[in-house]
């Protein structure tokens, strides 16, 4: 089941220019549903604002993502599917990325859907939704794609074998600042190892991790 806020949530989070980190890129995963997603242009800051407001009402009116979780469990209770919306709204963005997650149950019909265990995996600013093992369960995270760590290793390797420790630690520094999801640092964990493997010496940087905790600037959302 999904984590959610009493209101949409939009994630601001660490700048940095490295390919495959954009500025952010946060997501509730659910352990199982359905899932769809969209990209939404917009221009200019106060377009961005109006239509993405818009946007947001729209789907609260459709299917309730502001509400409490009493009533999440209310429309449980009938067979309603709940559901949650996630933006990536950077500053300066010109265009809003939109993630829509919800549980099984009715109501939802007119979206076109998708399971979340669905091939190929759901991808969403270059991070792909997998399954891992938690606390002898199966839960959800995102991790980079095989190409992306493909890159990452051979970056690594081009700069080890060339004895550019200080870049190989400017890329590690840039590793760490991308998202902390599970799939993500175990990811980086390997690099770091390989890193090792490869010569490097110096102290590998912090990895943070993403707490299950409401983040970001809050929407007020209207029924109207």
């Amino acid at each position: 089941m999904p984590v959610y806020t009493s209101s949409c949530s939009i994630w601001r989070q660490h700048d940095c220019h490295h390919p495959h980190c954009p500025q952010q890129k946060r997501c509730t995963c659910p352990r199982s549903g359905r899932l769809a997603q969209g990209l939404h242009p917009l221009d200019g800051r106060l377009g961005q604002a109006r239509k993405s407001h818009c946007a947001a009402n729209k789907f609260h009116r459709l299917y309730g993502i502001g509400l409490s979780p009493a009533k999440r469990l209310t429309r449980k209770k009938h067979g309603l599917a709940n559901v949650v919306l996630v933006m990536y709204w950077p500053q300066e963005a010109t265009v809003v990325h939109w993630l829509l997650l919800a549980t099984d149950g009715s109501g939802v019909e007119a979206e076109n859907w998708r399971l979340a265990q669905d091939k190929p995996r759901l991808l969403w600013l270059d991070y792909e939704l997998v399954r891992h093992p938690a606390r002898g369960q199966s839960a959800w995270t995102w991790r980079r794609t095989k190409l992306a760590m493909a890159e990452s290793f051979a970056l690594l390797e081009d700069h080890l074998k060339r004895r550019h420790h200080a870049a190989a630690q400017a890329f590690m520094e840039l590793l760490s600042h991308q998202p902390g999801f599970h799939g993500v640092r175990e990811q980086s964990c390997k690099l770091f190892d390989y890193a090792r493997r490869m010569g490097y010496a110096g102290e590998c940087p912090h990895l943070f991790y993403i707490q299950k905790v409401s983040h970001g600037e809050k929407l007020v959302l209207s029924d109207a």
